[in-house]
C-alpha cells in the first residue's frame, strides 16, 4: 500500500480542534487525582439494561458537574449539575443515554468532573487533555481457521486495520479506529476485499497495516445500541429542527464541541513529553472510509454479469454514496485506479461521478481484476474491485 506523504502536512489542516468546559479559576485548588477515580465496567452495554458506575474520592465537600462527552466532544449527558457533595467516596450513573433519553451509538466516551469547594475554588477533571498518545505499530496474525486479525493493544485505545498489496492498492478497512479495550483481540474477516471481488490474503504482495492511539484515561466504550451512528445523529439533529450535516457544523452544541476540542488540540500539541497521534484530533464524524462503487459503462462492455467481457475502450464510472458526498464536499480527495494491482491512472482532484477510460488493448486476453481507491488528505482510504474479462 502507497504512503501518502508527511503525516503532520496532511493531517493539520483537516484537524477538527476544539475550548475548556470549565475554567481553572485563579486561587488554592484541591488535589483532584485521577488515580482517586474508578468506572465499572469499562464497556457498557446499554440494550441489556447495562449502567456504568463513576466513582471518586471527594478530599472536600464541593458542588459537583460530571458531563458525558463523545469523541468529536459533543456534549452527551449531563450526569449531575452542581450537586453538593460530601467528603468521601461519590458515585454517579450513567446508563448510555443522551439529555434527550436516547440510546448513543456505539462509540468510547469521556467524562469530565468540575468540582466548587466551599471556600470558592475550581478544579477540572479533564481526560482529554491526557488522551491521544501514539500506541505504535500494532502487530497484527491472519487467523484463517477462526476467519479473522489478531492483536494486541497494549492499553485501551482506537485501532485501525487495513489490508492491501505492498506498493499497490488498499484492498480491506477491516477496522477503522474502532475504540476497544487492552489486551489481546482477534478481529473476524474472511479474507476478502471490500466488494467481495477477491480473497486477498493469498495474493502475491499481501500486507496488514495497524496503528493505535489510546483513548483518553477511564473511557466508556459503549458496545452495543439501538441506532446506528449516523442513524442517532439524524435523530438528534432532529430534536433541533435541523438536518444531520447543519447539526454538526451549525449548531450551539456544535460551536461548543468546536471550543472544546481548540482547547484539547493546543494542550495535545504543546505536549512535548508524550507522542500524541495525529488521528487522534480529527473528527470522527467526517474522518471515515470513502464508500465508493463503480460501474463499466460504454460499447466496449460486451456482456454484464458478475464478471463482464471487456472489449477496446471502456468508461469506468466510479460513484461515491450521497452521504460520501456530503463529507467530501470541502475536501480534496484523490482517484487512483489499479489493474492486477499496478498502479495504472490517478487524479489528484477527484470529484464525483468520476468517470476513467481504460483501454483493454494493452491488456492480454483473460482474466484481470480493476481497482479503484478514493484517498482523502485525511488519510482515509475507500476501495472498490471488480473483476473483469478482456475478450479482444
Amino acid at each position: 500500500m502507497r504512503r501518502r506523504g508527511n503525516l503532520k502536512e496532511l493531517f493539520l489542516p483537516a484537524v477538527l480542534s476544539l475550548v475548556l468546559l470549565f475554567g481553572v479559576l485563579p486561587g488554592h485548588s484541591h488535589a483532584f487525582s485521577p488515580e482517586t477515580i474508578e468506572v465499572q465496567p469499562q464497556v457498557l452495554d446499554p440494550v441489556t439494561g447495562g449502567q456504568a458506575a463513576i466513582s471518586f474520592y471527594l478530599r472536600a465537600s464541593a458542588r459537583v458537574t460530571t458531563r458525558v462527552f463523545d469523541a468529536n466532544h459533543f456534549l452527551v449527558k449531563i450526569l449531575e449539575d452542581r450537586h453538593y457533595c460530601p467528603t468521601g467516596m461519590h458515585t454517579v450513573i450513567w446508563d448510555g443515554t443522551d439529555n434527550y433519553g436516547l440510546m448513543v451509538p456505539a462509540e468510547a466516551y469521556y467524562f469530565t468532573v468540575g468540582l466548587v469547594f466551599d471556600d470558592g475554588s475550581h478544579v477540572l477533571y479533564n481526560p482529554a487533555f491526557s488522551g491521544g498518545k501514539y500506541l505504535g505499530t500494532i502487530y497484527t496474525q491472519v487467523d484463517k481457521q477462526k476467519g479473522g486479525v489478531r492483536y494486541h493493544l497494549p492499553e485501551p485505545g482506537r485501532i485501525r486495520i487495513r489490508a492491501g498489496i505492498q506498493r499497490g492498492p488498499l484492498r480491506k478497512t477491516i477496522l477503522d479506529w474502532a475504540p476497544t479495550t487492552g489486551g489481546d483481540h482477534i478481529v473476524a474477516w474472511d479474507g476478502k476485499d471490500e466488494s467481495g471481488a477477491e480473497i486477498i490474503w493469498n495474493k502475491d504482495g499481501f500486507v496488514l497495516n495497524a496503528s493505535a492511539f489510546a483513548l483518553p484515561p477511564h473511557s466508556i466504550i459503549v458496545a452495543r445500541s439501538e441506532l446506528d451512528y449516523f442513524d442517532y445523529w439524524t435523530e438528534r439533529a432532529r430534536k433541533e429542527d435541523m438536518e444531520m450535516f447543519e447539526y454538526m457544523r451549525l449548531s450551539e452544541d456544535a460551536r461548543a464541541a468546536l471550543r472544546r476540542a481548540r482547547d484539547v488540540t493546543e494542550k495535545a500539541l504543546s505536549n512535548t513529553q508524550t507522542q500524541i497521534s495525529n488521528y487522534y484530533l480529527m473528527n470522527r464524524f467526517t474522518n471515515r472510509p470513502p464508500d465508493v462503487t463503480m460501474k463499466l459503462e460504454g460499447e466496449g462492455v460486451v456482456s454484464g454479469g458478475d464478471i463482464p467481457i471487456l472489449r477496446g475502450r471502456v468508461g469506468i464510472k466510479v460513484l461515491l454514496s450521497e452521504l460520501t458526498q456530503k463529507m467530501l464536499l470541502q475536501q480534496r480527495y484523490e482517484v487512483i485506479f489499479y489493474v492486477d494491482d499496478v498502479l495504472t491512472g490517478e487524479d489528484e482532484s477527484g470529484y464525483s461521478p468520476y468517470t476513467w477510460l481504460l483501454d483493454t488493448s494493452v491488456l492480454e486476453n483473460g482474466p484481470h481484476t480493476i481497482t479503484v481507491n478514493i484517498a482523502t488528505l485525511s488519510d482515509q482510504v475507500g476501495s472498490w474491485s471488480q473483476k473483469v474479462m478482456v475478450s479482444n
